[in-house]
């Protein structure tokens, strides 16, 4: 597509090669003011796919960001999405330095800041009220990792927030393919429902999670 002259790579974007959208300076070639502010209208979007390899691993590439993605990683502390991605960064630190350090206290605050009741929470995690009660009421010795991860997708944290619930929960992703498919969720399907997490993990051929009360 470069070699048809049709399009010119600037500023990390594959962009249509016109005058409007792309200027060449002494150094570079970069995207205009306007077309940095439109890139879904002049840029080509590409989705990355991971893929596992003869040696388990999950290799990731990406040409352009995906800016829904960007918005909502930045934003999860900002609904108005009226702050700075200075003041958003701010915000971030600041939610993770008073977050509880506790699991059960730390996801009772991520449900009161985010309006989210029991009710909605079983719908969206698919676990019942009574195994979510429990989860935000006492601390245990031993969490499902298959429930935490469920719960970090239905309040849709982002992979900075993600991280730290699975550390009050006691877990520690190891280099094994499961959990390497675990992290993948986690990183980039935290927007999404379980039933597409659940048709990923089958599809990949691991086990869906185990939304199942534990004793």
């Amino acid at each position: 597509m470069l070699n048809s002259g049709n399009y010119v790579f600037a500023d990390g974007h594959l962009c249509l090669n016109e005058p409007r959208y792309v200027k060449v300076t002494n150094q570079n070639t970069c995207l205009t003011r306007w077309a940095n502010a439109h890139v879904d209208e002049c840029c080509l979007r590409f989705i990355s796919v991971y893929e596992q390899n003869e040696v388990s691993e999950y290799h990731f590439g990406a040409l352009n960001s995906d800016e829904e993605y960007n918005s909502h990683y930045l934003t999860y502390t900002d609904e108005n999405r009226n702050l700075s991605r200075k003041e958003q960064l701010a915000a971030m630190a600041q939610l993770l330095d008073s977050l509880p350090s506790t699991f059960h206290e730390a996801l009772e605050r991520l449900m009161r800041m985010k309006q989210i009741t029991i009710e909605q929470l079983e719908n969206r995690a698919l676990l019942s009220t009574r195994t979510i009660s429990r989860l935000r009421s006492d601390e245990r010795r031993e969490y499902s990792l298959d429930q935490v991860i469920a719960i970090c997708v239905a309040l849709r944290l982002p992979p900075w927030l993600s991280d730290e619930m699975l550390v009050r929960a006691g877990f520690t992703l190891r280099k094994i393919p499961l959990h390497r498919a675990y992290r993948f969720i986690l990183d980039c399907m935290f927007m999404d429902n379980i039933e597409d997490v659940q048709k990923f993990l089958t599809s990949s051929g691991h086990p869906p999670l185990n939304l199942k009360a534990s004793a």
